[in-house]
């Protein structure tokens, strides 16, 4: 009998001798990988500037608000005191129009 080499299978071991050589990647998609983590770095730093800005902004509207907050108080406390002081001397005029009377 004749044995064809076509029916001739290489062995495991010679199959698996063989190195595996990683393809390699041409220039162009190197410089999109290169392009494309440029990209995401510079939107990185763009999202953290914004954050920060958003950040001072909220910290600013605080303030003006507190700021607001203690004004509205000092003036009703203003307010406030101007009315005692009217009420005080409304009560003055009236006993002293009650001492006139007697």
């Amino acid at each position: 009998m004749s044995v064809k080499s076509s029916n001739i299978k290489p062995s495991r071991s010679k199959q698996q001798s063989k190195p595996f050589i990683k393809p390699k990647k041409k220039k162009q998609e190197i410089t999109r990988n290169i392009s494309q983590d440029n990209i995401n770095k510079d939107v990185q730093r763009a999202e953290q500037r914004t954050e920060a800005e958003q950040r001072t902004e909220a910290e600013q509207r605080a303030e003006a608000e507190q700021r607001a907050e203690a004004e509205q108080r000092a003036e009703a406390e203003q307010r406030a005191e101007a009315e005692q002081r009217a009420e005080a001397e409304q009560r003055a005029e009236a006993e002293q129009r009650a001492e006139a009377e007697q």
